[in-house]
């Protein structure tokens, strides 16, 4: 079993810098941040055209706004992953807008990418601006969703204050912000020839060494459930609503997203064929389709 060939032939439709995301000249400690962010991204389709959108800034933060009614009675608010330096809402905005489509009003959120903005920080910058649009929409019922990096900020905000959410759903999350210990692909139990798989996962692990280095202060904290979302306590997770949790099939991130989902009896739903990110692939996977519906039936019910 290898990554499927949708969502492989989707990869290879991307342009060099899909998004613009490199556009400003940014070298920091010798890494060229620039290039690096204008790797990240795929176009997904827009199955939502008839959705409305704003942009609006909340305390200095770019947010945007997805919407097909101005009377609402719940919120979703949206974190983009892309390994806490890269990423942005507009790479997932078709995402939100099928989201929006379905009656709800999301709010999705550019926080400041590191190294502008480090762990813890970028949380708290987030929960800030969270508090905000609960001010400006009292009474409704918040769900919070994030993806990978975005997942891992997720949890983080909702740990500051489990009780303004309703729902919260994490596709693929980054569980900690470190790479495993005595690491080894063969944990997969993945075929000889799954390569494209194997390069995916690879890719990610060294990838976190790209994190730790760009979004990790000095004097982190390894114990913290902020920084390791399994050393949440139980009885801080009780806390919480309910939470939902997507996983690829083809996924560095799954050993950990494991021991995650067995230490809190979470039944995640994983998704066969596809490898990190596939939401990206909106339109061209099926599978990103039916991710979305599933989250937005228990959203419905909230």
């Amino acid at each position: 079993m290898d990554i499927a060939k949708s969502m492989i032939k989707a990869m290879k439709l991307r342009k060099d810098d899909e998004f613009g995301l490199g556009k400003e000249d940014f070298i920091y400690e010798g890494l060229d941040i620039s290039k690096i962010r204008s790797k990240i991204g795929y176009r997904s389709k827009d199955l939502a055209k008839d959705v409305k959108k704003e942009e609006k800034n909340i305390l200095g933060i770019k947010v945007y706004k997805y919407y097909i009614q101005e009377k609402i009675d719940k919120i979703v608010i949206s974190l983009h992953g892309g390994g806490f330096y890269g990423g942005a809402s507009v790479i997932m905005e078709n995402c939100n807008k099928y989201i929006a489509k379905s009656g709800f009003c999301v709010y999705a959120i550019d926080y400041t990418l590191a190294p502008e903005k480090k762990f813890p920080d970028t949380m708290y910058e987030i929960y800030d601006v969270v508090k905000e649009i609960i001010k400006i929409n009292p009474k409704c019922k918040i769900a919070i969703i994030g993806d990978s990096a975005g997942g891992h900020l997720a949890m983080n905000v909702a740990l500051l204050e489990p009780k303004l959410f309703s729902y919260i759903a994490l596709f693929y999350p980054v569980i900690c912000l470190k790479q495993r210990k005595a690491w080894n692909i063969k944990e997969y139990g993945l075929e000889e020839d799954s390569i494209y798989a194997k390069a995916s996962i690879n890719f990610l692990y060294h990838i976190m060494k790209l994190i730790q280095k760009l979004y990790l202060k000095k004097d982190y904290d390894e114990e913290s459930k902020f920084f390791d979302l399994r050393k949440i306590s139980i009885e801080d997770f009780k806390k919480f609503a309910k939470v939902k949790v997507i996983m690829a099939e083809f996924d560095y991130f799954n050993l950990d997203i494991e021991d995650f989902c067995l230490k809190f009896n979470i039944s995640e739903r994983i998704y066969k064929g596809m490898g990190h990110g596939f939401l990206e692939f909106l339109g061209y996977v099926p599978e990103a389709k039916q991710a979305l519906d599933e989250i937005i039936e228990e959203l419905k019910g909230i």
